[in-house]
Order: structure tokens, then C-alpha cells, then sequence
């Protein structure tokens, strides 16, 4: 399966648990929190968080998704390796994926 230009099946074959401890071996001795979740349950979590799900043996895919709240005046700073989105460095970041959100205050 191809979705904007991911090779779905690709992820899958990548060892996703490695990743943590290939670039952060002091985690394999860190203290753990399991959480239990079931189907339809959701988790949220700063993104600096360490963490990873087990082995999904049902005939279904898992689906995530990722929300990220950055500033407006934020620039395109990429990391390398990390991706290949058509921005040049210290870009404005474009509106149609990250779209301005009024900051007006909340009533109440």
C-alpha cells in the first residue's frame, strides 16, 4: 500500500523497538510505565517521550496520529535525515499544513 508516497509495507518491516535503544542505550535500563489500553483507547504524550507499542496481532492496522501545536512564527528547521519535505531551512512553515489557529481568549 502507497500513501502520499510512503511505502506502508516498508514501516512494517522495520523494527520500530531497536530505534529507541540503537540511539538512546542508557533507555534499555530506564524504569518502565506499561499503560493498559484497550482497542479504541487513547494515549497522548509530550513528543520527547520514549515509548512503543506491542506487536499488533489482529487482522486490522493500527492507526496513530500525531498533532502538533507550534508557534506562528515558527520556521522550517529540518533535522537531517529525518525528512524530505520540499521546505527550504528558516522557510516560513505554509499554511495548508499548518494551519494559524485564532488566539483570541476562550469565554468562561
Amino acid at each position: 500500500m502507497d500513501i502520499t508516497g510512503i511505502d506502508l509495507a516498508d514501516l512494517v518491516r522495520q523494527e520500530h523497538h531497536s530505534y529507541l535503544f540503537d540511539h538512546w542505550p542508557e533507555l534499555r535500563w530506564a524504569a518502565r510505565v506499561t499503560v493498559p489500553l484497550r482497542a479504541g483507547d487513547v494515549t497522548l504524550h509530550h513528543r520527547r517521550t520514549a515509548h512503543c507499542a506491542g506487536a499488533n496481532h489482529t487482522a486490522q492496522n493500527r492507526v496513530s496520529m500525531l498533532i502538533t501545536y507550534t508557534d506562528a512564527q515558527a520556521t522550517y528547521q529540518p533535522l537531517p535525515g529525518h525528512d524530505g519535505l520540499p521546505y527550504s531551512p528558516g522557510q516560513p512553515l505554509p499554511d495548508e499544513r499548518y494551519p494559524l489557529i485564532s488566539s483570541a481568549p476562550c469565554d468562561g
